[in-house]
C-alpha cells in the first residue's frame, strides 16, 4: 500500500500506526514490514493512537483556519455554483440529458480499480 498523496502521510508516527493497524499488510510505501516493525508497532499502539488522533485533530483545526482565510470555500467548491445554476434534469430534453449522460460516463478518472496498477507503478517509480 502506498500513502503517497494521502495528508495521513505527514503524520509523525503513522507508518507504526498504519502497520500496527493493519497486521495483513506486507509492504508499505514500497519498504518491507519486518516482524520486528510490527511488534514494536503493536507495542506502541495506545500512544501511537494517542498521537495520529492529536495529529489528526491538530490538522483539522489548520484545515479550517485555512478554509476561513479563503472566505469560507474550498476549491472543491468551485462547481458548487455551477450545479446550482444548471437546468435541473427534469427541464432537459432527451438530447440534452443524452449529451450530459455520455460526457458524465466518458469522462476518464484517474484512480479507478482499472488503473490501481498503473497509478501503483507511478508512484513506485
Amino acid at each position: 500500500m502506498y500513502m503517497t498523496g494521502n495528508p495521513c502521510s505527514k503524520f509523525e508516527n503513522y507508518r507504526e500506526f498504519i502497520v500496527a493497524t493493519l497486521p495483513q499488510l506486507q509492504r508499505l510505501d514500497g519498504t518491507d514490514i519486518t516482524t520486528t516493525e510490527r511488534l514494536e508497532a503493536i507495542q506502541n499502539l495506545n500512544s501511537l493512537r494517542k498521537s495520529i488522533v492529536f495529529q489528526q485533530e491538530e490538522y483539522f483545526k489548520q484545515q479550517e483556519k485555512k478554509k476561513e482565510g479563503s472566505g469560507g470555500r474550498w476549491y472543491t467548491d468551485i462547481g458548487a455554483e455551477t450545479q446550482s445554476i444548471a437546468k435541473p434534469i427534469g427541464e432537459m430534453t432527451n438530447e440534452e440529458l443524452k449529451k450530459a449522460n455520455d460526457e458524465y460516463w466518458n469522462t476518464p478518472v484517474d484512480y479507478t480499480p482499472e488503473n490501481a496498477e498503473g497509478n501503483s507503478q507511478k508512484v513506485g517509480s
